[in-house]
């Protein structure tokens, strides 16, 4: 489909780079076939209108509002339509994105260029990078070494790509807590309070900050800065609480937040900080309807700092409501930044997603909240962040539709990203091994689980998962699942790596999901004939794990930089081994038939006891509470602290 645009010089450049994208070229009047007039608007919307041959794009309040236009148009163009008005009115002044390239994912420039695309497309103006330790601050050469750090240059490329579509690229560091791998390193000793949370009031804390926002304002060009400061729950607990008399924390807290500010005032920074602390500091919950603020405590809290209001996991329309209003006492200026739930293993959680986003933005519109953001976390080298496009795509439509509706969602994010949006929903399937699963009278939250995860890192000997199964036939529930997948995903394109990934991970479990109580039983009952079988099973699963491991790899390297794929090949590399520890022992009990098997005749026990849960439940651990009871990595000691 080749388009002419007149009056569209200041989005030429951008008509290019998403050209492919949309499935067309610019021409000249004559060899068009389409004409497409484009006109700025008094208001902030967005219309589109097709004749025939003739098109007409208005845009107003925001230079995004004409790609979502362009996306609009170049969408009924591709269904084959000759006629077709559309005006919309968006909700939100900002809405975009925060993605998490800190914990062992930094995502490439190439790959954050094409989420950019898209999200320009969706007609979403905003993208933030969580970034932590993995920026250049040239004064601490130790502060993101060998993890993957941008450098300036990375930075403003991926900032002046942005800008070619009215999006703002925005930094998010962090300038008090979930810091411990920029401070880990003796060299950078000084500035801790405890392992992860550097202590205020220490000068050589608030130099080393301001070394970071000197770099910062050197690489974006965006005057808005996200300052972190979440989840500090230790603040003042370390080597602090060693050296000071002992204050309240909310005190602290803010007194350390206005001298921040001074710091973000002097590069000319709008900031924003995580609204979490002031609610667990007087309620010791992330966030609660009941937090009370009395009068001495708002006078501390620095009204001009943006407060962002990111509780994921809120059903209840009512209590996000009173959430909101309580952030109005604290500051004029509320953001809200939703979860795409990609943090809890490879595969997202979108039952979950869906219900907590319908809710919080409708609260949003309801509420006056005029910026909001949707937050990708990274979960260690597992989380497949392409996924989370289909959670952008519920936030823009949202936005310009003012709710939800729910096959509008799926048939743009068909058009925007190529890919059916079922496909990605579905492989939460992947989780729910067992449908509504408890123990007494206490039913499963099929909604919440991430059992893909912890069955693939669960040792075939020590079997820590293998009371929470069984009973249950997983292994019919992943071969049928294997064979539904067959023909879901793409085989090409942005999303390829990571449907090849998750498909060589469902293969996986196929046969591992339930190997340990296969084994313990088959050992107990000394069934060799079984255990002969297992023996086979655990020569392919060294094989699956391998394979598994290479394919990881591809995925990681298309869209990261290498650093922190060693940890994956760390992980998948080390349950390969095990298999064959399993095919040793397996062959000392035919030579011998008393030889004992150690692990397998201790007695399996629920890692979460079911009393206190589901048996088949969230498990918010990492590898090594799955893999073993022993110590698998050294916790942080006392010289870490102090």
């Amino acid at each position: 489909m080749i388009l002419y645009f007149e009056n569209a010089e200041a989005f030429n450049k951008g008509i290019v780079e998403l050209a492919d994208e949309l499935g067309i070229k610019v021409g000249t009047k004559e060899e068009a076939d389409v004409c497409v007039t484009v006109c700025e608007l008094s208001e902030d919307a967005v219309e589109v209108s097709l004749k025939d041959k003739e098109a007409k794009i208005s845009y107003g309040g925001h230079v995004i509002r004409f790609y979502r236009a362009l996306g609009l148009l170049c969408e009924a163009l591709a269904d084959g339509k000759t006629e077709f008005n559309k005006k919309e009115t968006p909700s939100f002044k900002t809405n975009g994105s925060m993605f998490d390239v800190a914990r062992n994912m930094v995502m490439r420039p190439d790959f954050v260029k094409a989420v950019l695309r898209k999200q320009a497309i969706m007609g979403m103006n905003f993208f933030m990078l969580y970034l932590e330790d993995v920026f250049e601050v040239p004064e601490y050469p130790y502060f993101g070494h060998m993890r993957g750090r941008y450098s300036k240059a990375e930075i403003r490329d991926m900032d002046a790509y942005a800008q070619i579509f009215g999006i703002e690229l925005v930094p998010a560091i962090q300038c008090l807590g979930h810091i411990a791998q920029g401070i880990k390193w003796e060299a950078m000793a000084d500035l801790r309070d405890t392992h992860d949370t550097m202590m205020v009031g220490r000068e050589k804390v608030y130099d080393f900050i301001d070394k970071m926002m000197a770099s910062i304002a050197d690489s974006f060009s965006t005057k808005r800065l996200h300052l972190g400061m979440d989840e500090s729950n230790t603040m003042g607990g370390g080597r602090y609480r060693e050296q000071n008399e002992p204050r309240p924390q909310f005190e602290l807290f803010c007194e350390h937040l206005d001298r921040v500010q001074k710091l973000a005032t002097k590069y000319g920074f709008e900031t924003m900080v995580w609204s979490d602390m002031f609610f667990f500091m007087v309620t010791k919950r992330h966030y609660s309807s009941k937090a009370e603020f009395d009068e001495n405590m708002l006078k501390l809290v620095p009204r001009d700092t943006n407060l962002v209001y990111w509780k994921y996991c809120v059903f209840d329309p009512e209590e996000n409501e009173k959430i909101l209003k309580l952030h109005y006492k604290l500051s004029d200026n509320v953001i809200y930044a939703g979860g795409i739930q990609t943090w809890l293993g490879a595969v997202p959680l979108y039952d979950v997603t869906i219900k907590s986003t319908r809710h919080a933005l409708t609260a949003c519109m309801n509420n006056g909240v005029k910026e909001v953001m949707a937050t990708i976390w990274c979960n260690g080298g597992e989380s497949c962040m392409v996924t989370a496009l289909y959670g952008l795509m519920i936030y823009a439509e949202m936005d310009y539709n003012n709710g939800y509706d729910e096959e509008n969602i799926k048939r743009r994010f068909r058009f925007v990203c190529g890919v059916e949006a079922d496909d990605i929903i579905d492989l939460e399937k992947m989780n729910h091994i067992a449908g509504k699963v408890g123990t007494g009278d206490v039913a499963l939250d099929e909604d919440y689980v991430n059992t893909s995860k912890y069955l693939l890192y669960n040792d075939p000997l020590i079997g820590l998962m293998d009371k929470n199964i069984e009973g249950i036939d997983v292994r019919t529930h992943y071969e049928n699942l294997e064979k539904e997948f067959e023909n879901k995903g793409t085989d090409t394109g942005l999303f390829a790596p990571a449907f090849k990934f998750l498909k060589a991970m469902l293969h996986t479990l196929t046969l591992k999901a339930d190997y340990g109580v296969r084994l313990k039983a088959a050992y107990e009952a000394r069934d060799m004939a079984t255990l002969d079988v297992l023996y086979e099973d655990a020569k392919e699963l060294e094989n699956r794990y391998d394979n598994l491991r290479k394919v990881a790899r591809e995925f990681y390297l298309y869209y990261n930089k290498p650093f922190g794929q060693e940890v994956v090949d760390m992980r998948l590399g080390t349950i390969k081994t095990r298999f064959e520890t399993v095919r040793y022992h397996i062959d000392k009990l035919r030579e011998n038939a008393s030889y004992r098997i150690s692990e397998l005749e201790e007695e399996r026990m629920y890692l979460i006891a079911p009393e206190d849960s589901d048996r088949v439940t969230l498990m918010e651990y990492d590898f090594g509470r799955f893999y073993s009871a022993s110590q698998v990595f050294s916790l942080f000691y006392d010289f870490m602290i102090g």
